[in-house]
């Protein structure tokens, strides 16, 4: 089942209060989201109309295991979808799963969720949006291919390419890490980081990422995974 609701505070949350409601793979779409949720508890903020915003919910025991490589899979899922679009040397994936066009993002997804029973994915995929006040480093479809795109057709050809792509997840899961580590925007440059278990930021060099969607990063002779971080600055 895919509903789109035209103004709602927050789609994940929509279905984090309601699970019970939904089955597997069922997705809530809107057309602009009062109190969008990012990573780290920042918001996502949209213009009414102009990007595509959804999220689904994960019932599969096998996809809910998988809770640690969905993040990472997303994001190969949707950059694989703009590869129909633009250019794949320009596209990248910054960890965990920030989708980028050269230096500037343009898809964020965030996972919650109640394990072992249920996963909700929301995707922010910006589309017409052309200004972006108070957000740095942000582009979209239209300011990279200089065109406005139907916004409800867009919403409907990715919405169906993203659950195709979950439904046949065991078809391609094996090549998810070699993937992002194909389009690894962190690799080798110089990253600030949060150490949870130092409880400090630390500095090193982003390598690839491990089977378990860990992010490697070498201090000296020391190679640390990062499991769950905010990269807040990179050289």
């Amino acid at each position: 089942m895919i509903k789109h609701i035209d103004v709602i505070d927050s789609t994940s949350r929509y279905l984090m209060d309601h699970p019970d409601w939904f089955d597997n793979l069922d997705v809530i779409s809107a057309s602009h989201q009062t109190a969008g949720l990012g990573r780290t508890g920042h918001s996502w903020v949209d213009n009414n109309g102009e990007n595509v915003l959804f999220s689904i919910i994960i019932k599969d025991k096998k996809l809910v295991d998988s809770f640690k490589l969905l993040s990472i899979s997303m994001g190969v899922i949707i950059l694989d979808f703009l590869k129909g679009y633009m250019y794949e040397d320009n596209l990248s994936l910054k960890w965990p799963n920030d989708v980028m066009v050269k230096d500037k993002k343009i898809c964020g997804i965030l996972l919650q969720g109640r394990l072992p029973d249920y996963v909700v994915i929301g995707v922010g995929l910006n589309v017409n949006q052309t200004e972006f006040k108070g957000v740095e480093n942000a582009t979209s479809l239209s300011l990279e291919l200089g065109k406005t795109f139907d916004i409800e057709r867009m919403r409907t050809v990715f919405i169906e390419y993203v659950v195709s792509q979950l439904k046949n997840y065991d078809s391609f899961k094996n090549t998810i890490i070699e993937n992002f580590n194909n389009h690894n925007y962190l690799l080798r440059k110089e990253i600030t980081y949060f150490n949870a278990s130092t409880n400090s930021e630390e500095e090193g060099i982003a390598l690839g990422i491990n089977d378990n969607g860990e992010l490697l990063v070498s201090k000296g002779e020391t190679i640390t995974p990062l499991s769950s971080s905010e990269v807040s600055k990179i050289k």
